[in-house]
């Protein structure tokens, strides 16, 4: 049977839990086992950022990005600078994202010819492509096409997949839907 604070953990690493719950609950793990707390929190608060950055949850980063910094801070009190250090990391993944996301409306992003042309072939050849697929059609030089996929990416028009794959979201053929074409 799984504990009450291992399953507030499983809810903390899915960002599940309200970010101003988690510092009690990383608390709480740090009472129970202090000599695991710097691992632990390292592995469900990266959960919990990837989950975040995946999902799109801008309006929740700068709430866990508080919580993983205090957790940083409290680990490094406990003498593991390099869980510190980690998990300061993540924190400046997490306002890489919601800075760019802030910056980057996807409005701006439509407006963009390439970034478009990226989202139409995808959708062309039936919402997934590899990046070979992309570099083939010579439309975007290679040296900027990870560039433009990855902002996409950041802005949740487009998901990258372990195998390669570049899958058009349900976010990107919305926005080739509701967006014209730039007038050229």
């Amino acid at each position: 049977m799984t504990s009450p604070l291992e399953a507030e953990l499983e809810l903390l690493a899915i960002a599940e839990l309200p970010h101003r719950d988690a510092l009690v609950v990383l608390r709480k793990l740090h009472e129970q086992d202090a000599d695991a707390f710097a691992a632990r929190a390292y592995v469900v608060l990266g959960s919990a950022v990837v989950r975040l950055l995946s999902a799109r949850r801008d309006e929740d980063l700068h709430g866990w990005n508080d919580v993983i910094r205090q957790a940083a801070a409290f680990v490094r009190r406990g003498g593991d600078a390099t869980t510190a250090d980690k998990l300061l990391a993540l924190s400046d993944m997490a306002l890489m994202r919601a800075r760019f996301a802030r910056s980057h409306p996807v409005e701006d992003v439509m407006g963009r010819p390439h970034f478009r042309a990226i989202l139409e072939e995808i959708r062309h050849r039936g919402g997934r492509v590899s990046r070979e697929e992309l570099k083939g059609t010579g439309a975007i030089a290679e040296a900027y096409l990870a560039k433009f996929v990855a902002n996409l990416e950041m802005v949740g028009l487009v998901r990258r997949s372990a195998d390669g794959g570049i899958d058009l979201t349900a976010e990107g053929d919305h926005a080739l839907e509701s967006s014209q074409a730039p007038a050229l």
